[in-house]
């Protein structure tokens, strides 16, 4: 099983937005292992958060060798194997369908 990703690159327009944040936190004590993988994403991101590796098509230039964070199915089996595969991919479709319903919203904005 796989993630299904439909390649809009929304999530890789504000990557940048949730790296900051994880720096921050990881700041604090016994932060969690997924948060600190973030907090090392190794690439500078525009002021919006978009990634640099985006191309103008919003497809990623680095894809097989993408940091694990933007991997779902890595991100699962390293940080959420405690979850089951497809409860977590569902959570993923979910929240990448809200960032597509957005995007729409605002562009009739």
């Amino acid at each position: 099983m796989s993630f299904n990703c439909v390649k809009c690159g929304l999530c890789c327009t504000t990557i940048g937005l949730a790296v900051e944040k994880a720096k921050r936190l990881n700041k604090q004590k016994d932060c969690p292992p997924m948060i600190e993988e973030m907090a090392r994403f190794p690439y500078e991101c525009d002021d919006k958060g978009r990634c640099p590796q985006l191309d103008e098509n919003n497809l990623c230039k680095i894809y097989d060798t993408r940091p694990l964070i933007c991997n779902v199915e890595k991100v699962h089996e390293n940080f959420f194997s405690q979850v089951d595969q497809e409860t977590f991919f569902s959570h993923n479709e979910k929240y990448c369908h809200a960032l597509i319903e957005k995007a729409k919203a605002n562009e009739g904005a």
